[in-house]
């Protein structure tokens, strides 16, 4: 089988899901099942994923989003995909919405890569495909629902872009991924899909999934750090639904 990988724009400033899309990758690696994994990279993540290079299962594919011809087939191709997702529950004909979703598929710029790399799945680790309407199948990665449990931590510009955006991830992929129970039940609740379209994962926490062999010994970290006897860490990004205020509010009082 040969699996195309989408890790395109997502880096360690997008949180957690970048550290979750290694760890899927280097699961991935070990399926004897898998031929291939062709990971879409941007240009400015090359040099990190050039420890990947010297496997054989590996190929590294750039694509420059910032180019002209690659924004402007992106463009129109979303804005297609978004009016189906949209309107086809409405009054637009069928075949007119058919139409969208094929050219849609025909404008985006990935539709090569999954002709030409003769991609049997296309793996995206994140919310959302950079492609949709493909005759290869793509399994898209549901992390969250958040904008519907806390709609005060975004304007109304996020809220409306998540909500088109996870529509389509749910409605338009083969398969969904999610990684614990309470968010396949979010999906079925607000988007109404069925059972046999989601798969509980969970990540492999007691296998040691994120630890590697050059780990820093303790007392490196404590002169480096200048640590004392009692420290709290916290590894999450200072975004409002992380609760740093209430993780180190004092109710003693």
């Amino acid at each position: 089988m040969r699996v195309g990988y989408y890790i395109h724009h997502t880096s360690l400033k997008a949180g957690g899901i970048f550290t979750y899309s290694i760890g899927i990758l280097n699961l991935l690696l070990k399926s004897v099942d898998i031929e291939k994994i062709i990971v879409v990279i941007d240009k400015e993540q090359r040099d990190y994923f050039e420890k990947f290079s010297s496997n054989s299962k590996v190929e590294i594919l750039v694509i420059d989003r910032k180019r002209i011809s690659i924004k402007i087939k992106l463009a129109l191709s979303y804005f297609l995909i978004d009016n189906y997702t949209l309107y086809k529950n409405n009054s637009i004909s069928n075949l007119k919405l058919q139409i969208f979703k094929k050219l849609s598929f025909f404008l985006n710029p990935y539709k090569k890569i999954l002709n030409r790399k003769k991609i049997d799945l296309f793996h995206v680790p994140l919310q959302y495909s950079p492609i949709y309407g493909s005759e290869v199948p793509i399994i898209t990665t549901m992390h969250d629902l958040q904008e519907l449990h806390f709609p005060e931590f975004f304007d109304e510009n996020e809220r409306l872009h998540r909500g088109l955006n996870n529509k389509k991830a749910i409605t338009i992929s083969d398969h969904v991924i999610v990684s614990f129970e309470h968010i396949r039940k979010d999906l079925v609740k607000y988007f109404n899909i069925t059972d046999e379209n989601i798969s509980v994962c969970p990540p492999p926490f007691a296998e040691d999934w994120f630890s590697t062999t050059k780990e820093t010994s303790k007392d490196a970290l404590i002169n480096k750090y200048n640590l004392k006897d009692l420290f709290l860490l916290y590894p999450a990004t200072t975004w409002r639904h992380k609760n740093h205020v209430n993780l180190i509010k004092d109710d003693s009082s």
